[in-house]
């Protein structure tokens, strides 16, 4: 990782973790296309694509910056993934793609005063701040119909006071 991209951190690892747990649950012997929102260092999309060889995975960031970082992860760890630029579920809609997972740890930090200065100072702006606030969940829930396979799986990273605002978007 360097400046361009957010340092993975615990919280991240418990999202791979969940993923992992669920989508065995779920996707029981069956091969599956799996996209990775806001991928950054591409850590969930490689993490994800070790423990699934078979499945296609698909890795978006707004950031061209990230995307390379995120590239020169995945050949260091000679892992296939394909990258995309674009906004949410953008690089999808036009598609002939279909998406049985969606993973994402999207920006969601809406009060700045939260952020650590040693972490503000060196990670990317965009990747941390919700300019708009659930932008990130708004857009995935408007848009995932129209290239998702049901079941549909999600797992997403969301800020420790967030549950009832996520709820509330799910429930719509």
């Amino acid at each position: 990782v360097d400046n361009r991209v957010l340092i993975p951190r615990m919280e991240t690892e418990e999202v791979v973790k969940h993923a992992i747990l669920k989508i065995k649950e779920v996707f029981v012997n069956k091969n599956i296309n799996i996209v990775d929102i806001g991928t950054g260092s591409g850590a969930i999309a490689l993490a994800l694509k070790q423990t699934f060889p078979e499945a296609i995975l698909y890795a978006s960031d707004i950031s061209k910056e990230s995307l390379e970082v995120a590239k020169i992860n995945s050949q260091r760890n000679n892992l296939d993934v394909i990258f995309l630029q674009g906004k949410s579920l953008e690089p999808f809609i036009f598609s002939s793609f279909r998406i049985d997972v969606i993973v994402s740890n999207p920006p969601y930090i809406t009060n700045i005063k939260e952020i650590d200065k040693s972490v503000i100072d060196y990670e990317p702006y965009k990747a941390l701040v919700d300019e708009k606030e659930l932008g990130v969940y708004k857009d995935i829930f408007k848009t995932y119909s129209a290239i998702c396979n049901y079941p549909i799986l999600m797992v997403m990273e969301i800020g420790y006071d967030m549950h009832e605002k996520i709820q509330s978007l799910v429930n719509e």
